[in-house]
């Protein structure tokens, strides 16, 4: 398995630290496989789900995803696992 650097494991360590400290259990996350990870509002996963498309397109029927998103320095692969 490839190894971090020093530096590299310090920063991932700060970045899962500051991601615990949400203070919403609400914001759920997605990508489609290129440098950003997008929000949308879990509070209404049902009706999300109930639009009967893929992720993206019943957000966006619903208004329930949100303008912002994280952004990363490289792509964020979509895998399914």
């Amino acid at each position: 398995m490839a190894e971090l650097t020093a530096e590299e494991a310090k920063w991932v360590k700060q970045v899962n630290a500051l991601l615990k400290k949400c203070p919403s259990k609400r914001i759920g996350f997605y990508t489609i496989g290129d440098d950003c990870v997008g929000l949308y509002d879990t509070d209404y996963q049902d009706e999300i789900d109930a639009a009967d498309v893929d992720l993206v397109p019943a957000l966006n029927k619903t208004g329930h995803g949100f303008s912002e998103d994280i952004y990363f320095p490289n792509a964020v692969q979509g895998v399914c696992g």
